[in-house]
C-alpha cells in the first residue's frame, strides 16, 4: 500500500501516447471489497488525477537518502525558497514553508515572507508544484557552483 505524500511515477494517457510522470499520493481511497485507489498530484504542472489504480503507478527510486526525491512533500516544511513575484502570488522575496494545506488548500503550502527592508511580513498559499520545483532548482544551482 502506498503512503500519503509518497513520491511515485504515474502513467498519464493510454496507448502509444501514454507516458510516466513524477507525482505524489495525496489521498488514498479505500472501499470495502474494492482495490485501493489513489489521488495523485503531478509535480511538474500541478495537475491532479483521481482514483488511480496500482497498475498505473510505479514506486519512485529513492535509493539515495540524499536525493532530492527522498524527501516526501510534508518534509519540505521549514525550507526557504525565492519567489520572483510571477504567477498567482505577486509578491517577491524569500518565503519559508510553514505547513502543508488540506481541505480547500490541498496540494498547497502556507508560506511566509519575513519582513525585510520596505517589504512587510506576508503569508500566502503557494501550489506545491511551484515550491517543490523552485526548491529543486535552487539545490541544483548550489551543486553547480
Amino acid at each position: 500500500m502506498l503512503q500519503q505524500y509518497q513520491w511515485v511515477n504515474v502513467q498519464w494517457g493510454t496507448g502509444a501516447g501514454a507516458a510516466w510522470y513524477r507525482a505524489y499520493v495525496y489521498m488514498r481511497n479505500v472501499a470495502v471489497g474494492e482495490p485501493t485507489k489513489y489521488d495523485v498530484y503531478f509535480i511538474e504542472d500541478g495537475a491532479k488525477s483521481l482514483g488511480v489504480g496500482l497498475s498505473k503507478i510505479r514506486n519512485c527510486s529513492t535509493n539515495d537518502k540524499h536525493s532530492f526525491w527522498s524527501q516526501t512533500v510534508d518534509k519540505f516544511v521549514g525550507e526557504e525558497f525565492t519567489h520572483d513575484g510571477t504567477g498567482r502570488v505577486r509578491a517577491k522575496g524569500t518565503f519559508r514553508v510553514d505547513k502543508l494545506g488540506n481541505g480547500e488548500n490541498v496540494n498547497k503550502y502556507s508560506c511566509t515572507r519575513a519582513a525585510e527592508g520596505k517589504k512587510k511580513q506576508l503569508s500566502r498559499w503557494f501550489e506545491v508544484s511551484k515550491v517543490v520545483m523552485q526548491l529543486k532548482n535552487q539545490r541544483e544551482k548550489k551543486r553547480e557552483v
